[in-house]
Parts: structure tokens; sequence; C-alpha cells
């Protein structure tokens, strides 16, 4: 197939006409030779009557060919083979959440994958995202933001096995990097294409909080919470356990880069959800407040035989 890497220059073939049209020439009107003009001096002037115009001058067209064939050049013809069949693997882990400037990962993800293959001209394209391997993606032709949105959540990814990915279409995968089984799983699957977005690179979040019934106290709950730093570098926070519109419990908190810190808390306060928040926030808001409800804690029956 016959492309253009410049096809604004194919405008400059509108030259040839122009050039045929600046080499006519005027209209020349009928022409009787006499041998005096005296007889005609008292004549009553009349209508002037149109003669036969001349041919162009024939340079017209060497001077056309070499606006055309300029165009030519400078519009750039190149062969190109048809673009190959594209899957688009979306990574769709809570990091790609993270809100950047220009939108979350996802949304950023989404609108590079959709220009790369504008460039590149794929018109069979197929989107899966990598918690749901087997179900494709709808509406990812829409606007960054729509397509992002239509990815309802985030779930940990299902990987499929490198060699189930179909052989006769070409893979890109659409990832922050931020997942070490999705690193891993990309550097053995046939990935052609990697599309790399995300630049932050600190977050530290709440992985866990449970509460279950002190023993030896019915009305207590011992609340345990953990906080990851999943970042490269140093962080400092403030962690608050809340219930009720009450803080129970604050503390600040230092973590080393990749290190993870878990506190237990002790609390009366049964009736109500109970939620530990991280300030200040980070890129990533989802992992920065994580809640438990105690009210799904149910008392068990145990009988202990000797």
């Amino acid at each position: 197939m016959i492309g253009f890497a410049q096809p604004a220059w194919l405008l400059g073939l509108l030259l040839a006409p122009l050039i045929w049209y600046l080499h006519r020439s005027g209209p020349v009107l009928r022409r009787v030779p006499v041998p005096s003009l005296e007889p005609w001096r008292e004549a009553a002037a009349s209508a002037a009557t149109a003669g036969q115009r001349k041919r162009a001058d024939p340079a017209w067209r060497r001077r056309a060919l070499i606006a055309v064939l300029l165009s030519l050049a400078l519009a750039g013809p190149q062969w190109s083979e048809p673009a190959p069949p594209v899957t688009v693997w979306i990574d769709d882990s809570l990091s790609m959440l993270a809100a950047e400037a220009g939108g979350t990962r996802l949304e950023q993800g989404i609108a590079l994958a959709q220009s790369a293959l504008r460039e590149a001209s794929v018109r069979d394209v197929v989107v899966r995202r990598l918690s749901e391997p087997a179900t494709e993606l709808e509406n990812f032709a829409a606007e960054p933001m729509a397509a992002g949105s239509a990815i309802v959540g985030s779930r940990e990814p299902r990987l499929p096995p490198p060699q189930a990915l179909d052989p006769a279409r070409t893979h890109w995968l659409v990832t922050d990097g931020a997942d070490a089984d999705v690193n891993a799983w990309a550097a053995v699957a046939p990935i052609a294409r990697r599309l790399q977005v995300g630049r932050a690179a600190d977050n530290t979040g709440i992985t866990r909080v449970s509460a279950r019934r002190q023993l030896g106290e019915d009305e207590a709950l011992a609340v345990l919470v953990r906080v990851l730093n999943g970042g490269r570098a140093p962080a400092t926070r403030t962690l608050q356990l809340l219930a009720g519109g009450r803080v129970l419990d604050a503390r600040t908190i230092a973590l080393a880069a990749g290190a993870a810190v878990t506190f237990d808390v002790v609390t009366t306060v049964t009736g109500s959800s109970i939620t530990a928040q991280l300030s200040p926030g980070d890129v990533l808001a989802r992992d920065d407040g994580l809640s438990v409800d105690p009210s799904a804690l149910v008392r068990l029956a145990v009988r202990m035989e000797s």
C-alpha cells in the first residue's frame, strides 16, 4: 500500500492547472490589415469582436511537470505493509488508578494506546484487561476518560499463560510497571510493544484493616492495621483510626522504602464502621483509607472437652 510521509505537500499538485492558466495568451481581437487608417478616421466606433485565442505557451507542460514531481518528492511516497491485528492488554491493577498530571495512569495509558494505534494505522484491535483476560473491553475508541471509567474498580491481575496468547496477533501491553508479577509475565510473554505510563514512584498505603473480639472483654475490639511504603524513598505519614466521628488513635509513622509496619489498637467502640486513614495523601488516594465493619462479627459457641 502506497502512503505519504508528508501528504500536505500533495496540495502542490494544484499548481499544474495554475501554471497552464498563467501561460495562456490574453483575448485577441479580430485583425483586418489595411494600407492606411485615413479612411476610418471619421468612422464611428463599434463593439469589439473577439478573435481567436492563441494556444498556450508549450513551455507550461515542462514547468507543470517540474512542479508535480517536486510536490510528489516532498510528500515522501512510501510503500507500507498493512498493519497486523493487535491485541492491547490493559494493566488495571490498583496502581493504575494513581492520579497524575493529565488524569489517572489508566486514562493516560488508554490515550497513549489510542494514539499509537492511530499512528500505526491499525484497524483490527482487540482490547483485554489483565484482571479479566477472557473478556474483550468495549468503548475503547471513546475518549480516554470515558474508556477509563468503563473499567470499574481494580482487581488483582489474572495473568494468562504466555503460550495462550494468540500467535496470529501482535500483542501490546499498557502498564505502569508497578506490579512485579506483571513485569515478570511481560518478560516471557510475546509482548511486541510495551506502553509505559506513570512517573510518580512514591506511594504509602494501608494494606490491611481487621477487627476481632478482644479475648476476655466482650465489648472490646482488637483492631489490626498494616501500612506499607511501596515507594523508593522513606516516607512519613500520620495514621488515624476513626469511628463514629471520633478519633480512636492517632500516631506518626516513619517507614523506610519497601518497609511495612503493623499496629494493634484496642477500642470499645463497636457500633460503627472503623476507618484507618493516612495523611497527607499521595498520588494513589484509593489506598490512603480502608474501613472494616465490626457488625459483621458474630459470636460462636465453643465447647472445650478434655
